[in-house]
Parts: structure tokens; sequence; C-alpha cells
């Protein structure tokens, strides 16, 4: 091959690389998901100040 790995370990290779692909994807969904908090919380904040803002005039 181009790559200099041969033929017959290219099975262990693609086990590999399946397992590495999901621990990649599960730590993609998991910084996705810690931004969405973040940027929930502060939305919140925001149209919490807003609000009172509102109130006060």
């Amino acid at each position: 091959l181009a790559a200099g790995i041969p033929i017959e370990g290219l099975p262990l290779l693609f086990a590999l690389d399946r397992i590495f692909d999901m621990i990649r994807t599960a730590l993609n969904i998991t910084g996705d998901a810690a931004c969405a908090v973040i940027v929930d919380a502060l939305v919140e904040e925001t149209a919490a100040e807003a609000e009172l803002q509102k109130q006060e005039a």
C-alpha cells in the first residue's frame, strides 16, 4: 500500500479505527452538550436581567 502498511494489517486497523471513532464521537457530543448548557445559562441570566429592567422602567 502507499502508506507502507501491509495488507494483512488492514482488518486490525479498521477495527481500531472504529473504536477510536466512537471515542471521538462521544467527546464531540460531550463538548457540544457542555456548550449548550453554558449558552442556556447565559441566555437565562440575560433574559432575567432584561425582565428586571423592564419592570423597573
